[in-house]
């Protein structure tokens, strides 16, 4: 957690060698039910910007 919010370090899929970045996860996305597995887990797919690469993350929401 940073600033109160859930934060999550991605790696971009297409450059396993570059380090990750770090992401704040919207709340909108939060499942505030109790963990079953007792780990931390987060659903996401990348987004790519056509001009340079980048990736951003895509929140899935799974219940």
């Amino acid at each position: 957690m940073a600033n109160g919010r859930y934060r999550v370090l991605l790696k971009h899929p297409h450059r396993p060698t570059e380090p990750g970045q770090w992401f704040d996860v919207p709340y909108s996305v939060i499942i505030e039910e109790p963990n079953l597995s007792g780990i931390a887990m987060v659903w996401w797919a990348p987004s790519y910007d056509s001009r340079d690469g980048s990736m951003t993350p895509m929140w899935q929401h799974h219940y």
